[in-house]
């Protein structure tokens, strides 16, 4: 086999992201992952590339165990995520304003950026409320800021400082949706479905706070 998985468990806090997945595939093999939000397909998939890299099980790529020959493995694997990395409950322009000054982007001309990705009529609209194509936009808006030169070279202290920005914000958002989920009204009353999608934010929100963690336990 290829690609064999055998008992894959991860938890973010006391939520259980995946329970005991085990699959085994053939070279050649095309497959898909199904399952409603918050069922643990994203997860999977990043700790399949390494993103993620604290979970419970055993995972090997032709004869090679992923934890001992990550880096080997990733020279010969891809991964292209669906949804973009933004902060969806934020405005288009605000998002953008947002990144810049983490990055210490001084004055970045983001009428012209927004116009670029054709998202002028949107930039004070929600990003959440953006279409799949529209999302894409946002996220290349940011990329484009980073075309604009950097004042200086951004020094350890400056990522540590931007950073620990994204981790308070982080942590905000975590802590606005569990205590939407702590609220035995909304539990009780919304559907299936949102709760799911709640749970699933609750879920990412966690993740992001480790990524961020690992990254400033790095500098």
């Amino acid at each position: 086999m290829a690609l064999v998985l055998d008992q894959i468990k991860k938890k973010y806090g006391t939520i259980d992201a995946l329970r005991g997945i085990s699959v085994a595939l053939k070279a050649g093999e095309v497959v898909g992952l199904l399952g409603p939000n918050g069922a643990g397909k994203s997860t999977l998939m990043k700790i399949l590339t390494g993103s993620v890299e604290k979970w419970d099980g055993t995972i090997t790529y032709k004869g090679a165990d992923l934890r001992d020959s990550l880096k080997s493995i990733q020279q010969r694997t891809g991964y292209l995520p669906e949804n973009n990395p933004l902060y969806e409950e934020l405005y288009v322009l605000e998002y953008l304003q947002f990144t810049a000054s983490l990055y210490k982007i001084k004055n970045p001309p983001l009428a012209s950026i927004i116009e670029q990705v054709g998202l002028t009529e949107f930039k004070n609209r929600k990003i959440e409320t953006l279409s799949k194509g529209y999302h894409g936009g946002a996220f290349r808006a940011n990329g484009l800021e980073f075309f604009i030169p950097l004042e200086g070279k951004i020094d350890v202290e400056k990522e540590r400082l931007k950073l620990q920005e994204e981790l308070k914000y982080a942590n905000g958002f975590l802590l606005s949706v569990q205590k939407k989920l702590a609220n035995e009204r909304f539990v009780s009353n919304a559907p299936d479905q949102v709760l799911a999608n709640e749970r699933k934010k609750e879920a990412d929100a966690l993740e992001k706070i480790e990524v961020i963690e690992k990254s400033l336990a790095a500098l």
